[in-house]
């Protein structure tokens, strides 16, 4: 080893956090294939953090960001990341690397997008092997007997000569912070892949690692990885990554086969499978936000609106199934089809109105017309113009981001639980704004009373309609007479922001029945087949991470339908009876206040428990006297507004439906 190769790397041990899960995608099969496996470990129990990294705007737009963030996974570009202005692009396979020594965290577990783990992969950062060795890669074609370490009962190759898969990786970066870089480096100045850079420099500085010894299996089409005592860890999908269901190969003894079709069938549904340009995203906001007169020139006419996961909502015939917006000088083009075809192409004119005609059958001219909103309601300060009678699902928030839905899965576990858990919903830069401003607020009003508006201050406030809130309120608690695209069909009810310090001891059961309550209590919960409404419901956004059995909210699971009060076997807080979670920052806890719940004491001594909670109920109910200032509600965005309107529903022939929000219709 020369000076050169023994000199220090320049790029210093960055502060690093935590422990969690690297994905690469960097393109739309890679997306498709990293949905796969995001949603296999969620199904597996993983909770650990998520990160998927792709390499600028045309590999992964902010409509899947949206859908990554559903299953706690944050969306990474790398050309940001990096910081480096001399890397302007990364040729195949050069990303893993990358992500690895500039993600946030200090331990990390690499994953191919196109790989699935069967078992929740946690246990592997508490492997012997690991901890030994501080990396564990796995074996790609086996050519020469290997130079062993023996750690206990296990092997460990050392400078070993066999190949080094191309996924998966488990490096403990603090430990190896020097051979990542001589691999990056290496990588660099030759067209070497990642493994072949990571074994030459694993090799070059004797550095450790733990490798386990069953060799590759190889189904038709895939191959499968194994733990240290022989079982099956990973199928990966390199010869024949997934794509859309129709198209997506069955392979024999492939594990949970079925559960990522269906994973696939789910994705059909919220995206697609167009990655779209800024310019494109843009237009397309504004289409989903607008409602349309569909003309069928000489044949007839009827409304018609577009939804953010392409297809056609309200209007939706045989022909008019998917629409599709591409950029095309001097404009657009607007494509509405059904299955491969495409009925109609559509260029905006000077007047704003979208013009052409059908390709198919009649071929006659097509018109399609903005419609105006229907009534308007003057304030003292504004104008403000109520949504027109259609009853739909608002397809955005109020800051135009498309609403991310409830996935079956999760409608299924809140219904049979009463409680619900998505991890890892928000990034760090977002963490770092809210948790300022929750200090800030606790140090200028200490826990008073006005400390209860905390939710709806500074950067708190864009998470009243978060897109994964919305989606989840639009289902469980949105009354059909008061929702459109302008208004929400529920209402915020109160909140706080909390600060729990080792110590801090909250335990306190309450709640439960929740079936069996009447509806003036709010703390009601009713079902029929296909349909849940929850009354108020709780909204906890944990902003630390939360360990399990260190403080986080805990749940009697299914006693928002128990017919008998609580047991006094509820009392004690080490009861089996009680469920809890643990969670990485940015997790959002959902559950209706009519389930047995409780908080308890938060025994962790190096962080606190950093937590905003807050309250929805249905439009014609308040429960909390909480008073929000009119000065903040008028400074949000108009649709953020509808969940402070006045406490009733209206309807009636001679009187407006409660769609608005003005200084004559509010709560405060």
């Amino acid at each position: 080893m020369n000076a050169q190769d023994s000199a220090p790397i320049t790029d210093p041990l960055p502060a690093l956090q935590g422990t969690g899960i690297l994905i690469c995608a960097r393109d739309r099969t890679g997306f498709i294939n990293a949905w796969v496996c995001l949603n296999m470990l969620r199904h597996l129990e993983c909770q650990l953090p998520v990160e998927v990294w792709h390499w600028g705007a045309a590999e992964l737009d902010s409509r899947m960001s949206s859908l990554l963030a559903t299953r706690g996974a944050v969306a990474v570009d790398a050309q940001t990341a990096i910081g480096e202005p001399t890397v302007t692009t990364l040729p195949d396979g050069s990303l893993d690397l990358h992500a690895i020594i500039h993600s946030r965290f200090a331990e990390v577990l690499l994953l191919s997008a196109d790989t699935i783990p069967v078992t929740n992969p946690e246990f592997l950062f508490d492997t012997e092997e690991y901890k030994e060795c501080g990396a564990i890669f796995w074996p790609g074609e086996v050519e020469e007997d290997s130079s062993l370490l023996q750690v206990g009962d296990s092997s460990i190759h050392v400078s070993d000569p066999a190949p080094i898969a191309s996924g998966p990786m488990v490096i403990d970066k603090r430990r190896a912070w020097r051979a990542l870089h001589r691999a990056r480096s290496s990588e660099e100045q030759t067209p070497a892949a990642s493994p072949v850079a990571v074994k030459t420099a694993w090799r070059e500085l004797a550095q450790h690692f733990a490798m386990p010894e069953t060799p590759p299996h190889c189904l038709s089409g895939a191959v499968c990885q194994h733990d240290f005592e022989g079982h099956r860890l990973f199928q990966q999908r390199s010869g024949d990554p997934w794509s859309l269901p129709e198209n997506s190969k069955r392979i024999c003894d492939f594990m949970y086969e079925e559960e990522c079709l269906e994973f696939l069938k789910q994705l059909q549904e919220l995206w697609d499978g167009r990655i779209k340009t800024e310019r494109e995203r843009l237009k397309e906001e504004g289409i989903v936000a607008q409602r349309f007169l569909y003309q069928r020139v000489g044949h007839d006419q009827r409304e018609i609106a577009f939804l953010p996961n392409g297809r056609v909502g309200t209007g939706a015939g045989g022909c008019e199934v998917w629409w599709n917006l591409t950029a095309a000088e001097p404009g657009f083009v607007l494509e509405i089809g059904q299955s491969d075809t495409v009925t109609c192409q559509l260029r905006q004119n000077a007047a704003g109105a979208w013009e052409g005609q059908w390709l198919v059958h009649e071929r006659m001219p097509v018109l399609l017309k903005p419609m105006p909103h229907i009534g308007s309601v003057t304030t003292a300060t504004a104008t403000i113009s109520s949504p027109a009678p259609a009853k739909s699902l608002p397809a955005t928030n109020s800051e135009n981001v498309p609403i991310i839905p409830m996935t079956d899965e999760q409608k299924y576990v809140f219904d049979l639980k009463g409680w619900l858990l998505i991890p890892g919903i928000l990034g760090e830069e977002e963490l770092k704004e809210l948790r300022a401003d929750i200090y800030r607020l606790h140090a200028e009003h200490g826990d008073q009373p006005s400390v209860m508006g905390g939710p709806v201050i500074g950067a708190m406030q864009r998470l009243l309609d978060h897109p994964v809130a919305v989606g989840i309120l639009n289902q469980i608690l949105s009354y059909p007479l008061t929702e459109s695209e302008e208004c929400y069909g529920f209402r915020y009810d109160g909140g706080y922001s909390a600060i729990r310090k080792a110590g801090h001891d909250a335990f306190s059961p309450h709640g439960g029945g929740g079936l069996f309550q009447f509806a003036t209590n709010s703390h009601v919960y009713q079902h029929v087949p296909g349909r849940i409404f929850s009354g108020l419901t709780r909204f906890v956004w944990e902003l630390n991470e939360v360990r399990h059995g260190e403080g986080g909210t805990m749940f009697i699971s299914g006693s928002h339908k128990s017919a008998f009060p609580r047991h006094s076997c509820t009392t004690d807080r080490s009861s089996s009876l009680y469920e809890t979670y643990a969670c990485p920052a940015g997790s959002l806890v959902v559950f209706t206040e009519g389930i047995s719940h409780t908080g308890t004491k938060w025994t962790n001594a190096d962080w606190d428990r950093l937590a905003l909670f807050t309250c929805y109920n249905s439009i014609s109910s308040k429960w909390f006297r909480d008073a929000v200032p009119l000065d903040v509600i008028e400074k949000m965005p108009p649709k953020r507004r509808t969940l402070f309107r006045g406490v009733w529903v209206g309807g009636y022939e001679d009187r407006a439906e409660n769609k608005f929000f003005s200084q004559d219709n509010m709560f405060i």
